[in-house]
C-alpha cells in the first residue's frame, strides 16, 4: 500500500547483475534523490514509477550508469538529477 496521501514516486535501483532491486519510495514533491552506499566500479540500473492509491506507472526507461573508481576502492554515491525524476512522466 502507497503510505502517503498524495502521489508519488517509487525509485527502483540494483547492481547490474543482482537478483535483488531495492525500492525507494518518494513523495512527489521530490525533484531530486541522492542513491547512497553504492560500491565503486559498480554498473546500476535505475528506474521510476509514478505511483498513487490507484497504483503503479509503467517504469520509466531503465538508466544504466557506473560509478568511479574500481569495485575494491571506497564506497561511492551516484545522484539522480531532476531530469531522471521528470523522464518518467
Amino acid at each position: 500500500l502507497w503510505p502517503f496521501d498524495s502521489p508519488g514516486y517509487l525509485l527502483s535501483y540494483a547492481a547490474k547483475e543482482a537478483q535483488n532491486w531495492e525500492n525507494v519510495e518518494l513523495e512527489s514533491e521530490i525533484e531530486s534523490y541522492e542513491i547512497k552506499e553504492l560500491r565503486c566500479g559498480i554498473e546500476y540500473q535505475i528506474y521510476v514509477q509514478g505511483i498513487s492509491s490507484v497504483g503503479h506507472s509503467k517504469p520509466s526507461q531503465t538508466l544504466h550508469a557506473k560509478t568511479k573508481g574500481t569495485s575494491t576502492t571506497q564506497k561511492s554515491r551516484l545522484d539522480l538529477l531532476k531530469g531522471s525524476l521528470s523522464s518518467s512522466n
